[in-house]
């Protein structure tokens, strides 16, 4: 199994208990719409590649976690709550994985759509890691 799909699958299943009453999608493109909320995914979209001294690689993802839910007048608070119980159970996980240097949250972002009837908020968290590999071995 590679490393990426290992991540995903340790992430989805820590992120699935912290949230059961998220609906968890295996990638943004099969996101609801808003008609299943809260929805959530995990996904590296982009891994940075660089040789580093000519016999092992580092390999760059980004882990990306994303969550969306619906809600009032204080959704960012809801969301800003929601970010800062994700961010403890992917720490540790980036820093269990076998090879990993460097992890860390990258960026943490918030939209806000709707009006005052009907709200839907999105969290976007993507982390980063560094992990060094045998040039040709990218697991």
């Amino acid at each position: 199994m590679s490393y990426r799909k290992a991540l995903r699958v340790a992430l989805r299943a820590a992120l699935e208990a912290e949230f059961p009453a998220a609906t968890y999608r295996p990638a943004m493109a099969q996101a609801g719409g808003g008609k299943e909320l809260p929805e959530m995914t995990v996904r590296i979209a982009r891994e940075d590649t660089r040789e580093i001294d000519g016999t092992h690689v580092a390999r760059h993802p980004y882990v990306t976690v994303f969550y969306r839910m619906s809600g009032g007048d204080d959704l960012e608070d809801d969301l800003d709550d929601i970010a800062a119980a994700i961010e403890p159970l992917v720490m540790p996980i980036l820093e269990a994985t076998p090879g990993v240097q460097l992890w860390g949250l990258g960026t943490t972002e918030f939209n806000i759509e709707g009006g005052a009837e009907k709200r839907v908020g999105s969290l976007t968290m993507t982390f980063e890691a560094e992990f060094y590999t045998p040039e040709g071995t990218p697991n």
